[in-house]
């Protein structure tokens, strides 16, 4: 459990401010001890946050510490991206469009690989449960603030292009 190793680390409730730095020394060290290990290391390693399929982050999203802005925010560091988050069913596909594409930028501009694993359950609004069975587990439907409130941003279409690497900071 990923959420556990932050309690661990000295995280007590997982969203509470200094989780994205552990999650970042979670993944550092995850990295490097596999490129240690062996010199054929490839594809995806490090932490993975997906939420309904760790008891211990479910558990932070239902205690109201762990929320999808904390959530993107902890993508920037992360393996991949926002991974089985539950949202209310009536949230519109334009703010879906709008949380893919916050991940793409995430992605674009960290030169990383991201995903969505966003699941709009039908009937279902912020805080009630969704049990998705097996090893998909469970979790608390997360509330999608301002929701709508991009819908003209998306509407323009386009993408994210490549940042310019010579003036970053």
């Amino acid at each position: 459990s990923v959420g556990e190793i932050l309690q661990a680390m000295g995280v007590a409730r997982i969203g509470a401010p200094g989780s994205t730095a552990a999650l970042a020394l979670l993944n550092d060290a995850v990295k490097k001890g596999g490129s240690f290990a062996s010199s054929s290391v490839g594809g995806l390693s490090g932490a993975f946050v997906a939420v309904s399929e760790d008891a211990a982050l479910a558990k932070a999203v239902e205690d109201g510490d762990l929320t999808l802005a904390k959530l993107e925010a902890m993508t920037a560091v992360c393996s991949v991206g926002l991974d089985m988050i539950a949202v209310p069913g009536e949230t519109d596909a334009e703010t879906l469009a709008a949380l893919i594409a916050d991940e793409v930028a995430i992605g674009v501009i960290n030169h990383k690989t991201t995903a969505v694993r966003v699941i709009p359950v039908p009937g279902k609004s912020a805080g009630d449960r969704a049990v998705f069975g097996g090893l998909f587990g469970e979790t608390v439907i997360l509330p999608v603030h301002a929701a709508g409130g991009s819908t003209a941003f998306v509407g323009h279409g386009g993408r994210i292009p490549a940042p310019l690497s010579s003036l970053r900071n």
